[in-house]
């Protein structure tokens, strides 16, 4: 895309691994995304896509910006002016909306999700 489209920019967001494998988990899909019914397979595709955004901002790094999801949620007005610098755009105006903030929602969960029957399910 890049290369076709030379105005483009890239925006990733990473999440802490945990969160968004329970998220992914707890979501019931109505169809597709088959990886999303067992935490290996889960972890194992985000690990995957994790590393396909670093490729990407490894390439790119110009028109390319990494954003943790938890950073976005703490100071979401940083993310905005990072993203509009970025775009080339000027400072944003006006208020943000709230945004939700479920940072650390797998942490009671945590002990199951790195359990070692989780890490076996994904070895060949």
């Amino acid at each position: 895309m890049a290369a076709i489209y030379p105005n483009v920019r890239f925006i990733f967001v990473k999440r802490n691994l945990d969160d968004i494998t329970f998220r992914i988990f707890m979501k019931k899909y109505a169809q597709g995304f088959a990886f999303a019914y067992d935490i290996g397979t889960i972890r194992e595709y985000v690990t995957w896509y994790y590393s396909m955004m670093d490729v990407i901002a490894e390439k790119f790094p110009k028109i390319t910006l990494m954003v943790n999801y938890e950073d976005m949620v703490a100071n979401p007005a940083a993310t905005l002016a990072a993203a509009a610098e970025l775009c080339g755009l000027g400072p944003p105006e006006g208020t943000l909306p709230e945004i939700g903030d479920d940072r650390g929602c797998a942490v009671p969960y945590a002990q199951y999700l790195n359990s070692p029957q989780i890490s076996a399910s994904t070895q060949v």
